[in-house]
This record gives structure tokens, sequence and C-alpha cells, in this order.
């Protein structure tokens, strides 16, 4: 039985159609046939799958992939992981984050460590960036909303968009003094 409803928007990249399933599975099969190339499933790999997932983005890779990086990478989110895969095999590649994933919950600060944090879009693509959304419970001390960017080569955080800002930040004054809190 399917998990949740398929909300995924696949993506044809030379030939290839990417997608997602109901039960996060990341999916490449030959356009012109159908004929499945390869299957990723994140809960195999300790990812949480989650309720629905709109698909995939593709990024050509680095202008000169070197010998220990992947070039085509598909990037997809299941539960509070970002995965990067290589586009011709679907493995996680290495070189990003750790062992081919990112934790979103990871640079939110210490109170929010084992928050409530998905990605049920696949985010946009700009230059060597992933900038990515996220879903988060909407509770008192709920992990906050915001909008990151991640390198796509390394996985590393690059920037960080508070949609709510923090004491002293830009936009600060025009929020309650506890708007963090609540």
């Amino acid at each position: 039985s399917s998990l949740s409803q398929i909300q995924c928007n696949p993506i044809v990249v030379e030939g290839v159609l990417y997608g997602t399933t109901s039960r996060s599975h990341v999916f490449a099969v030959d356009a012109a046939t159908g004929r499945e190339l390869w299957r990723f499933d994140p809960t195999e790999h300790g990812s949480a799958a989650q309720g629905h997932n709109r698909g995939v983005v593709y990024w050509s890779g680095p202008e000169s992939a070197g010998k220990d990086d992947v070039k085509g990478r598909i990037m997809a989110a299941s539960g509070q992981d970002l995965w990067a895969l290589a586009g011709k095999t679907g493995q996680p590649v290495a070189s990003f984050g750790r062992g081919g994933r990112v934790d979103l919950r990871e640079g939110l600060g210490p109170e929010h460590k084992g928050g409530d944090v998905t990605s049920p879009t696949p985010g946009a693509i700009f230059e060597d960036l992933l900038i990515l959304g996220s879903k988060v419970g909407e509770s008192n001390g709920a992990t906050p909303g915001d909008v990151r960017a991640f390198d796509l080569a390394s996985g590393e955080l690059r920037w960080h968009f508070r949609t709510i800002p923090e004491a002293g930040e830009f936009g600060s004054e025009t929020w309650p003094s506890d708007a963090r809190r609540v």
C-alpha cells in the first residue's frame, strides 16, 4: 500500500525521467520506453518517509567534476534528510554532506536539534546553490520555517534567511519581541 498521495512533478533530462513515488522512493526511467533504470529508497538508508513529496531537481554538477565527484545530481528530500544522488546510478554522492545526505535539522540552533522539519518541495537551483524552504510544525516551540541555501557540491549551508528575524537583524523591529517563541 502507498504511504500517501503522489504530488510529484517529474523532470526529464537527456532522455531520462526522474521522479518520486508516494513512498518517497526516487526513481529514473527511460523516458521513451518507461524501463526503470534505478530506484533509491531513502528509508533503507535511515530517512523517514514523508507524507507527500513534490519531486526532484537536477544539477549538472561542477564544470570539472573530479575523480571523487559525480556529475549530474538528482536532489531529493525525504523526512529530515536532503539527498544528492548520482543521476546515472541513483547512488548517494559520497562527497555531499555525510555520505550523500544533509540533515535538514542542522543549523537551526541547538533547541531544534531533534525538531520536526521536512521539505516536500524540491527547491530551486541558482548557480551552485539549492535554495530550500521547509515544512515545520505550527505549535509553540516548533522548528522555524527558515529558507536556506545549500552548496550543491558539498552540502554545506551557505546562507540562512530567517522568516522571523532575531533581535538586531534586519526587519526585527517589525516583529513583536517574543515572535520567535510563539
